[in-house]
């Protein structure tokens, strides 16, 4: 019994050598590396892109800690602070005893929104309607939310992903569908990416011309004592949110790929090793060539 278990594991774990000896091989383990640590780390990004995009839509929206200092472009005059979100504005009044007041403004006129958070409006001295207006045309007129639409392209994009990998699972996808739907998962990802630049980028310039054009200007011809402020918070959460997309994006792109040691690829990761009508193993083109 003895004997025929040993002779069992050397057929399975070695090989007969020309003289016939046996020669027993152990398979190394594979180490968990740092790339594969990376990977885990840019899977996960997703959960991070999503909670930064909730907190930049959500900002001015409501009284939660944190969320009234989520704001693109403040605007300070007298002793009222009117904090400008995409949806929402904040309003702040340093002689009063109640604190910050939050509330969307989305479809409302400036009185509607005077009335609604300013009590009472007999009280309101003639300068704050005027603020009011200007922030309202602020965040209708100047301050494009470009950034909503960021998530919906990236939900798209991750949806059409998640579309393709129970498709694959089923292992009944032709070949034509599995290689549309790619294109369409990448594509949807990168034009997210260039939307999330676009806006993080439009944001800063818009934020930095306001502040110089209500703070500088405004300022030296009417001699009114108004100034205006720019959310860092919101803009330093769309510039990293960009970030991590393209890393995200630029990682989806190369995960379908084995390079060979000359660079070009040879094998679909996804699918396997892909053979011509011939069935000899052909070379995959790039994504952009099929």
């Amino acid at each position: 019994m003895l004997s025929f278990c040993s002779v069992v594991f050397k057929k399975l774990t070695g090989k007969k050598n020309a003289n016939g000896t046996t020669t027993t091989t152990t398979k190394p383990k594979t180490p968990v590396g740092i790339l594969a640590i990376l990977d885990w780390i840019i899977y996960s990004l997703p959960f991070l892109i999503f909670l930064f995009f909730v907190l930049v839509i959500a900002g001015c929206l409501g009284t939660s800690p944190g969320i009234p200092n989520l704001y693109l472009v403040s605007l300070t005059d007298g002793d009222l602070s009117i904090r400008v979100g995409y949806f929402g504005m904040c309003f702040v009044r340093t002689n009063a005893t109640i604190g910050e007041a939050c509330a969307s403004t989305f479809g409302l006129t400036p009185d509607e929104i005077s009335s609604r958070v300013l009590e009472p409006p007999s009280r309101t001295s003639e300068t704050i309607p005027s603020l009011i207006a200007t922030a309202k045309d602020l965040q209708r007129d100047i301050l494009a939310p470009l950034f909503p639409a960021v998530g919906i392209a990236f939900a798209a994009a991750l949806g059409t992903l998640g579309g393709l990998w129970r498709l694959r699972g089923a292992g009944k996808t032709p070949e034509p569908t599995y290689w549309r739907l790619r294109r369409a998962a990448l594509a949807l990802l990168f034009v997210g990416v260039a939307l999330a630049l676009m806006s993080a980028l439009s944001t800063t310039q818009t934020v930095a011309a306001v502040k110089w054009g209500v703070t500088e200007v405004h300022d030296g011809v009417s001699g009114v004592s108004r100034t205006a402020g720019r959310g860092q918070a919101v803009e330093a959460l769309q510039w990293v949110t960009a970030v991590l997309m393209a890393v995200f994006a630029v990682r989806l792109a190369a995960v379908y790929r084995t390079p060979t040691s000359g660079g070009v690829a040879v094998q679909d990761v996804e699918l396997g090793q892909r053979e011509n009508c011939h069935g000899q193993a052909n070379r995959a083109s790039s994504m952009y060539s099929r």
